[in-house]
């Protein structure tokens, strides 16, 4: 994130492929900014196409997501949204859910008359909140969001900028349209 080319490695063995599928994967952070990522990092191409279509498929086995995951995505999704209105005085507004798959977490903050949008990359994904859900999710990257500037009161990112090709530009683009 600062640019500085001062890190060391941080973990040596990390999930390369579905659950429990370990190998070596070199992580390291920055001792200046504590931003950790694998090093070396592929080009922008791959990581645009493993996320269009490729990632679940690798990473959990199968397409679309299990009933299981559903449920536990509206879980976590509850819990959030519990613990953000609770915490911060808000009762509702506009949110993004950067990089919510297929939107499940969504779910709890439209309940709460929230006006809840997300994004992700991976088409199937967002065809299944389209289609099983009726929820508004675009197909689309961190690193250029499809709306204008100031649109949202809220950003959630559940685990997603770890999988940006390009962080600094994912970061530019949350701060832009807040």
């Amino acid at each position: 994130i600062c640019g500085k080319k001062n890190f060391i490695t941080f973990q040596a063995v990390g999930r390369i492929g579905k659950p429990l599928d370990y190998g070596k994967l070199n992580v390291v952070i920055c001792k200046s900014c504590s931003h950790k990522f694998t090093n070396p990092r592929y080009e922008d191409s791959f990581y645009k196409k493993y996320y269009k279509s490729n990632y679940r498929k690798i990473a959990f086995g199968d397409l679309e997501p299990s009933n299981e995951y559903q449920k536990f995505q509206i879980l976590r999704g509850k819990s959030v949204c519990n613990y953000f209105t609770k915490k911060i005085n808000q009762k509702k507004g506009t949110i993004l859910d950067h990089g919510c798959a297929s939107g499940l977490t969504m779910l709890p903050w439209l309940k709460k008359k929230w006006n809840a949008i997300g994004i992700d990359p991976h088409r199937p994904s967002v065809k299944l909140g389209k289609r099983k859900y009726k929820l508004n999710i675009k197909n689309a990257f961190g690193e250029k969001l499809p709306f204008n500037d100031n649109k949202f009161d809220s950003i959630l990112s559940l685990g997603s900028l770890e999988h940006s090709y390009d962080l600094k530009k994912s970061l530019n683009e949350i701060k832009r349209t807040l």
